[in-house]
């Protein structure tokens, strides 16, 4: 049975585990691991909405898919609808949303979306779970990392996209 993750991913008061610097970064470089084993690219775009957690969220999670060896594009703040979609056009291996929706405004979350840019599998969310579970209390606390810098063409495009669908509506 899942412990992390929810309905829609991973939701918590941001800055309180399971949403603190240490287990993000174990995510984040967890997450690279998976899809290595799967044969994937080591590539993930972030987005995220304007709660005030959002950015160190951001790069809390770049640092732990970098020093996976992976690579972060940052789409900055956009709707989740667009990490989607965005995801599966440029053919990222995972989309992450920063983002708790509804919520009360101290808490945030993290969303995974596979390269169809559709949430990933049950199965997929175990295998995060479990070595981000393990790593509970032994993770020690992380600096500020790189600083990550939006992509603010990929907003446009989703934009662009969506001023298409009108059109042919």
């Amino acid at each position: 049975m899942k412990k992390l993750f929810g309905t829609d991913g991973v939701r918590s008061v941001a800055g309180q585990y399971p949403l603190d610097a240490p287990t993000i970064r174990v995510l984040g470089q967890t997450l690279i691991g998976l899809l290595e084993e799967e044969g994937l690219e080591l590539r993930v775009l972030i987005g995220r909405d304007t709660r005030e957690s959002g950015p160190w969220i951001e790069q809390a999670v770049a640092a732990g898919v970098e020093a996976g060896g992976g690579e972060v594009v940052s789409a900055g703040i956009i709707p989740t609808s667009a990490v989607s979609f965005l995801t599966r056009k440029h053919r990222f291996s995972a989309g992450i949303v920063i983002s708790a929706s509804h919520n009360p405004y101290r808490d945030n979350g993290i969303k995974i979306f596979s390269s169809e840019g559709i949430k990933i599998s049950d199965e997929w969310e175990m295998r995060l779970e479990k070595p981000v579970l393990e790593a509970k209390g032994k993770t020690a606390p992380i600096g500020e990392g790189k600083p990550v810098h939006p992509r603010p063409e990929l907003a446009d495009e989703y934009q662009a996209f969506l001023i298409g669908q009108l059109r042919k509506a």
